[in-house]
């Protein structure tokens, strides 16, 4: 959330659906450094860093995954320390994790939208669409992606959309599809500079409640990074 002094007015915002068997991602503890905000999803088993100025999210989601609690190490505290990188406790499986600066350069994918704003007419009935990008990025001489692991993976992504409507992230009321919503290739096609593109189409039924919200559009990578680009969604 965040709050405009000028208009006193607050602004939500919603992260990518949890990773995990939880309905929510409950981000907990917050730090701001360099510009970004960097927050837990203890429930989402991730660490998070929110860009204020570019308004894109990016998740490093966690591997260890405890099956008791909901497929999730439950990420709590979080440091970040002078070289930029993030070390964070693991509740449920008592480790210490660490998102390194070296890994956060070598983001395999970025996002964009071709506008900044959507808006659906519940009185007319009358929805809206945006077109996405999703670019590869940090090809290695193999032409195949390096993971955080240091093996090389083929190009798996799943596009998601969330939204401040609702407290748990979900489109409540607001018909919302992606017209391809995966994207799997082999090592030559993911070689290509050209971005892939999906369009999401959003229409309203007539119980949406009127408002203006935010709406997350997200590329999750192999289950391990997600992506995110947040804009303007008004509901008339």
């Amino acid at each position: 959330m965040v709050l405009d002094p000028q208009t006193n007015q607050t602004k939500q915002y919603a992260t990518s659906p949890a990773s995990t068997r939880n309905t929510a991602t409950l981000p907990y503890y917050n730090q701001y450094y360099d510009g970004k905000i960097w927050f837990n999803e203890h429930d989402g088993s991730a660490i998070a860093q929110f860009d204020i100025k570019k308004k894109t999210l990016i998740e490093y989601h966690i591997p260890t995954r405890n099956m008791d609690w909901g497929n999730t190490s439950n990420p709590l505290k979080f440091a970040i320390d002078q070289s930029g990188s993030v070390w964070f406790t693991e509740w449920t499986e008592n480790k210490i994790g660490l998102v390194s600066r070296e890994k956060m350069a070598k983001i395999p994918i970025l996002l964009s939208t071709s506008k900044e704003e959507v808006i659906v007419d519940t009185k007319t009935n009358v929805g809206d669409s945006v077109d996405v990008f999703v670019y590869k990025s940090n090809l290695n001489s193999s032409n195949s992606f390096s993971t955080f692991g240091g093996t090389d993976k083929l190009f798996n992504t799943t596009m998601f959309a969330t939204s401040s409507i609702a407290k748990n992230g979900q489109l409540w009321n607001i018909t919302n599809k992606f017209d391809k919503s995966v994207f799997s290739a082999s090592n030559a096609f993911v070689s290509s500079l050209e971005p892939l593109k999906t369009t999401l189409y959003l229409s309203p039924t007539e119980t949406v409640v009127p408002g203006n919200y935010t709406l997350t559009v997200s590329a999750r990578y192999n289950d391990e990074i997600t992506y995110s680009k947040v804009i303007d969604l008004y509901v008339i």
